[in-house]
């Protein structure tokens, strides 16, 4: 309920195990349920680890919805915990998808680089356009 959701600014495994179900099946509805300020407000303050939970159920265009709604919180702190913890298929889609979301990637981009075999790289800069 909108009530309990408002009572605390960090999401709990319950609720974001339930936004990643709905992110999973209908990634366009995200922004709806995001309308709803105490939900935004606690998406935006998603710690690495709870992005990394959240891909993993919601996969990787639910990461990109996520992703979108979170903004500027959304940075490749959160990009490098969703890429550990996806096999490799859904790292190249995280790369082209998601990764260009981060709002710190221009300063940043060399942690990821960091992490990809020579294939994620290439993926990972074309989708940059570098």
């Amino acid at each position: 309920s909108t009530s309990s959701i408002a009572t605390s600014a960090s999401a709990t495994d319950n609720e974001l195990q339930q936004l990643a179900q709905l992110a999973a099946e209908c990634p366009e509805n995200l922004p709806l349920v995001l309308e709803d300020s105490a939900w935004l407000a606690r998406v935006r303050n998603l710690t690495p680890p709870q992005v990394s939970q959240f891909s993993q159920l919601a996969g990787p265009m639910g990461t990109r919805a996520l992703a979108i709604q979170m903004g500027p919180a959304f940075q490749c702190k959160h990009v490098l915990a969703c890429l550990w913890a996806f096999s490799e298929s859904n790292r190249m889609l995280l790369l082209r998808e998601v990764a260009p979301l981060a709002s710190d990637l221009a300063a940043k981009y060399g942690m990821i680089e960091d992490e990809l075999s020579s294939d994620e790289l290439a993926a990972f800069r074309c989708a940059l356009a570098i």
